[in-house]
């Protein structure tokens, strides 16, 4: 994934329609979310996202806003090692995921995953 905006740091691109969940494309730390973590964060029991966090790529994070199944269709999460943002948005088959460097504030992130949920869910996807 070829960052496109100066605050990122990492990203990846994966699959999250069910029996397909896996990394479509990833920068350098990312790529090793797994089809379990994806399942985990797309599941309608949100419950415990918020009670037991979240792991992505074996990162423990802290889930900080849950919008994914909101017109919105983003999340926010914070790694718990290192405090780092990482912003998600999500289209009809990926999920889109962005992790700043450690100044930089999820909010910052929003309008490059914007691009990406959008360009993917014109070519369909």
């Amino acid at each position: 994934m070829k960052a496109e905006c100066k605050d990122m740091e990492d990203g990846a691109i994966v699959g999250c329609v069910p029996g397909s969940e896996g990394v479509w494309t990833a920068g350098s730390t990312m790529g090793v979310i797994t089809a379990d973590e994806i399942k985990r964060l797309v599941s309608s029991d949100r419950t415990t996202l918020f009670t037991n966090g979240v792991t992505l790529g074996g990162v423990k994070c802290r889930l900080v806003n849950d919008l994914l199944f909101a017109e919105d269709a983003t999340m926010s999460l914070v790694t718990k090692e290192s405090s780092q943002a990482i912003y998600a948005g999500k289209s009809k088959q990926a999920l889109i995921f962005i992790k700043g460097f450690k100044s930089v504030h999820a909010g910052q992130l929003s309008g490059t995953v914007s691009k990406y949920v959008k360009c993917l869910s014109e070519s369909g996807y």
